[in-house]
């Protein structure tokens, strides 16, 4: 049995398996409002339509929803010449979703970022955010929340403002602290999925996530590398750019798709599935249909100690240039050096060209370099060729890399083979 808010604490609960509603901004404005209004202000203005929405995602299957309280900020609603009505529009907001969510679905407050940058905002601008925070907060537990989602925050900075208001204005409540990743998988100031979920949870974060982004393949790909900060897991992807296909723009994150990227999800260990930008009850209804197919379960929730890559692999130092190759003591010892070019055959038979190779040395040519097909005419691949000279000839050439002909993992694949048969001389074009 799936728990419900009738029966057990969210804090109890927040370690099984819960779904999450989906979008908001993106479902208002397909139903008819437009981005010129402040969202909001609907919550005092139009409470039905954002009524009708909460109850959608109940309906869909959502266990928590979010109230319709993202951009109610002293700052994102100053934009709007709205900000004195931080206090009316995160009330009105959390009873809309309380009167939707009934006994059974948990009510989670919204918090979303001001749009300061740290770093460029002032101290002051950093001290009426943590006011604002304080009273958008206090003004979610006025209006009846269980729990606050701190989301799509980008500034480790900011997010932890807001963790300390939320804190201060209830600390009973249970605190989720979301962060959007870049496609680097990075944060805004540069920290990796590791150090994010390490840091929110040393600031007090009793839930961390991954929200926003690019789609669900980014948040499943962050979610990896945040589960091993030993607190449940939070996962809310939106519904993704669209990609290039035939020539055609798609959007790939279809319902179905979200149904595949949950199943995934709750099987990498996350706690808590959900969507947002884009996503809508139909997603949340697929989600919610996976959730059920893997049954109640309690997950356990895991942590790990970041290493380094020094500890991971150990460094090597370089060889000392005249080390590497009879041809590169000779650059060390700074004497001048004749190096000739040679093609590799043409067919399969390579001696009138290892003839050459050989001719060339005993002339007084220090060594042979060898191209990677000279003229664009089908000739013995110059690795190949290279190996001959080394086996028959004992000869040891420079090989000539070309950028154009292979993508990254077949370079790799290409300069590791050339090493394992004693190619020591490269000429990187």
């Amino acid at each position: 049995m799936n728990p419900t808010r009738r029966d057990t604490p969210f804090r109890e609960a927040m370690r099984s398996l819960l779904v999450f509603d989906g979008a908001m901004g993106s479902l208002l404005y397909e139903r008819g409002v437009f981005v010129t209004q402040n969202f909001e202000q609907l919550n005092v203005t139009r409470p039905e339509v954002v009524r009708k929405i909460h109850e959608d995602y109940v309906a869909a299957g959502a266990q928590v929803i979010e109230t319709n309280t993202f951009g109610a900020n002293g700052f994102c609603l100053d934009r709007f010449g709205l900000g004195d009505q931080v206090r009316a529009y995160n009330v009105a907001g959390a009873r809309l979703a309380r009167q939707a969510a009934g006994e059974d679905v948990w009510v989670a407050g919204s918090i979303g970022p001001t749009g300061l940058v740290p770093g460029v905002a002032s101290p002051a601008e950093l001290d009426l955010a943590a006011a604002t925070f304080a009273d958008q907060a206090a003004a979610l537990v006025e209006g009846g929340v269980d729990l606050f989602v701190l989301e799509t925050f980008r500034h480790l900075e900011e997010i932890r403002i807001a963790i300390d208001a939320a804190r201060q204005a209830a600390p009973e409540l249970p605190i989720i602290a979301s962060m959007a990743f870049n496609p680097s998988e990075t944060v805004a100031d540069g920290s990796t999925p590791e150090q994010v979920a390490a840091t929110l949870r040393d600031w007090g974060a009793d839930v961390i996530g991954v929200n926003c982004g690019d789609g669900p393949q980014l948040a499943l790909a962050i979610a990896e590398r945040m589960r091993g900060a030993g607190l449940p897991l939070c996962v809310q992807p939106n519904a993704g750019l669209p990609r290039t296909v035939d020539g055609r723009l798609l959007y790939m994150a279809t319902p179905e798709y979200l149904d595949v990227f949950a199943r995934r999800t709750i099987q990498l260990g996350a706690t808590m599935i959900g969507g947002c930008c884009g996503t809508t009850p139909e997603h949340v209804h697929w989600m919610a249909k996976s959730g059920r197919m893997l049954g109640d379960r309690h997950i356990d929730v895991i942590r790990t100690r970041a290493v380094t890559a020094a500890e991971v692999v150990p460094v090597l130092e370089p060889t000392p240039l005249a080390e590497r190759s009879d041809f590169a003591a000779k650059i060390a010892a700074g004497k001048f050096v004749v190096s000739v070019e040679v093609n590799p055959a043409p067919g399969l038979d390579p001696s009138k060209a290892l003839e050459g190779a050989k001719m060339l040395l005993a002339s007084g040519v220090d060594i042979v370099n060898v191209a990677d097909a000279p003229r664009a005419v089908a000739r013995m691949s110059n690795l190949a060729f290279c190996s001959l000279l080394l086996e028959r000839c004992g000869i040891q050439p420079i090989l000539h890399v070309c950028g154009r002909d292979r993508n990254l993992l077949g370079q790799m694949a290409h300069l590791l083979g050339a090493h394992a048969i004693g190619i020591r001389n490269l000429v990187i074009i």
